[in-house]
């Protein structure tokens, strides 16, 4: 990969971007190495479980989705019950939502990042930011977030011929016997 960071015109001491034609996105932190990549290309829900199953991997259902936010945790959000006053979750850039669960994964930071699971009208982690978008106040805002929020309209909406979504979120899941 560092044969890429010289052919993207980076260089060493800078944060640089790489997009292939081909639908590769690689990002280089200041030292050269890759921070992140991914594969960027417009697919349907229907491709995006394929890709998954040919790597023998497939998406949460939302009860596993739902298990794996909370790391067995008995209140409203993976971090308790409260959320933060005077914002919504975009508003902190630091708090518990932005830190990962007790299991180490990042979840459901951010209402307008949901993910896809098995059931093609349910996603979690969020609304695609509808309710923070509708003035819906700093609670509902925040709820968005809670482990077992799941908003059947936004869902059923996503399943339609009618939505918009620039990015198919999902947490890949092996199944182990």
């Amino acid at each position: 990969m560092l044969e890429l960071v010289p052919s993207a015109g980076a260089r060493r001491g800078t944060i640089k971007v790489f997009r292939s034609g081909g639908g590769l996105e690689v990002e280089f932190d200041q030292t050269g190495e890759v921070a992140r990549a991914q594969a960027v290309r417009e697919v349907s829900y229907d491709e995006a479980l394929a890709g998954l199953a040919d790597l023998g991997l497939r998406t949460t259902t939302p009860d596993e989705w739902e298990w794996a936010c909370g790391a067995g945790a008995a209140t409203l959000f993976r971090w308790g019950d409260e959320s933060a006053h005077g914002g919504y979750p975009f508003d902190h850039k630091t708090g518990p939502h932005r830190e990962t669960n007790l299991w180490g994964l990042a979840i459901g930071q951010d209402p307008y990042k949901h993910e896809a699971t098995t059931e093609r009208t349910i996603v979690c982690g969020g609304d695609g930011g509808s309710t923070t978008c509708g003035g819906s106040g700093f609670f509902l805002g925040w709820l968005t977030l809670a482990t077992s929020y799941r908003d059947d309209e936004f869902g059923e909406w996503l399943a339609s011929d009618d939505r918009y979504a620039d990015e198919i979120l999902t947490r890949p899941v092996i199944e182990l016997t």
